[in-house]
């Protein structure tokens, strides 16, 4: 029978066994405000933490040049940064028109969504 318990720091080395060694999220960040365990008697199932993140909307215009795009982008990203860090917040989900390799050029990744979308890291 399975069971939900809340993650506490006795199941640390269950997260990192879980993940492989991808990079284990620090669940201790105040930004994982839910964090679960489903259980099977002693054997942890498996674990979900829920995470706030922000979510921006930029758009650059295409007619514009390219210089002036790359300049605008950096202002931009620059800007969301410190204002997103006011809030301790250290990822943004953005939706975009801005061209995939100007973005990348950023440090932003693609994940496949509905619509365009980049993760910043």
């Amino acid at each position: 029978m399975l069971t939900v318990a809340n993650y506490d720091k006795s199941f640390e080395d269950n997260l990192r066994q879980l993940w492989h060694g991808t990079g284990v999220p620090n669940l201790s960040n105040p930004l994982f405000f839910s964090k679960k365990v489903i259980l099977n008697g002693d054997e942890v199932v498996a674990i979900a933490a829920v995470k706030l993140i922000s979510e921006t909307y930029m758009c650059l215009n295409n007619c514009s040049s390219r210089k002036n795009k790359v300049l605008a982008l950096q202002e931009m990203v620059s800007q969301l940064k410190i204002e997103a860090g006011k809030f301790n917040l250290d990822k943004a989900v953005s939706f975009t028109n801005i061209d995939e390799s100007l973005m990348k050029h950023f440090g932003f990744s693609n994940i496949e969504y509905p619509t365009k979308v980049s993760l910043f890291i």
